[in-house]
């Protein structure tokens, strides 16, 4: 299932893959309250609980002024070094990733950041938070056109709270012509594993 976050929440029960905005905004569009491409149909049920997981994208341009997750820029501050300021100049938004108070999502969390085109400079930031207790699967999936010939600086901040767990696989399958130069971050609450 591939589908581009929107700037509402979204919430899931069940496997899913979140097409990055950032890259690759022709392929699908989808909101919580409609699923209208043939790319988001397979998406059949929304979790009863709301809380359990929500996904946002905070865009510059966006009209409704979004406030940032508590912590953002914390662990990869500009100021730190040169791609985390590359990074944070150049990024078209932050997507944000937000695991509920004791939730537990069973299947993982697939999210997809494809590099589409050539020649160019993609600066994908990620925001995750895990409550507490809560537990989840994240599948960071960096994919570029073949041949294509980018140069990414990704930041993703993780922050989990006390007794959260969190499994990250973090796969680069870019070509080979693509330089990805990725900075995660994390920190840790009491009793809290990564």
């Amino acid at each position: 299932l591939l589908f581009v976050c929107s700037s509402s929440s979204v919430h899931f029960s069940s496997s899913l893959c979140l097409l990055s905005s950032c890259f690759c905004s022709s392929f699908c569009s989808c909101s919580s309250s409609s699923f209208s491409s043939p790319l988001c149909s397979s998406l059949s049920s929304l979790p009863e609980d709301e809380s359990a997981i929500r996904v946002l994208s905070i865009r510059p341009e966006s009209p409704t002024p979004v406030a940032f997750p508590q912590g953002y820029g914390e662990l990869a501050p500009a100021k730190r070094d040169a791609f985390s300021a590359l990074n944070e100049a150049f990024t078209p938004g932050i997507e944000v990733l937000e695991f509920g108070e004791g939730c537990e999502i069973d299947l993982p969390v697939h999210l997809v950041f494809l590099s589409s085109g050539d020649g160019r400079l993609n600066c994908p930031r990620l925001h995750v938070t895990g409550k507490k207790q809560s537990r989840a699967t994240l599948i960071l999936d960096f994919l570029s056109v073949p041949d294509g010939e980018n140069l990414v600086s990704s930041v993703t901040e993780i922050f989990l709270e006390e007794r959260a767990h969190l499994d990250c696989v973090v796969a680069e399958r870019e070509s080979d012509r693509t330089v990805h130069i990725a900075n995660l971050q994390a920190r840790q609450g009491r009793e809290s594993a990564l």
